[in-house]
């Protein structure tokens, strides 16, 4: 018995940009993803505790100590894309789309 595969179908995908956690375009972020690159930062006890995070959290099993860390996130103008108003408001990751 031999194992028949799909026909892969080529997609277009046109006009697309993006920032990702450990690629700054969208190129380096297909790459990294072909390539089997782990872009979610895992943080140690000290880097938590140093970004405020409650030392009581930390002997907690649930606790997630990972997550997408977006280079240079701190240089985007939130303000320039977000009226005021709605800035409170918003998810944090609205800018970055914004931006893109």
């Amino acid at each position: 018995m031999s194992a028949k595969t799909a026909p892969v179908e080529p997609i277009a995908i046109v006009g697309m940009a993006g920032r990702f956690p450990g690629a700054a375009d969208l190129r380096q972020h297909w790459d990294n993803l072909r390539r089997g690159v782990e872009a979610i930062t895992l943080f140690s006890d000290e880097e938590l505790t140093a970004a405020g995070v409650d030392p009581g959290l930390l002997g907690n099993p649930r606790y997630v100590r990972a997550r997408g860390v977006l280079q240079d996130a701190e240089l985007f103008d939130a303000v320039y894309a977000t009226p005021v108003a709605n800035a409170s408001r918003a998810y944090p990751g609205d800018p970055v789309m914004v931006a893109s």
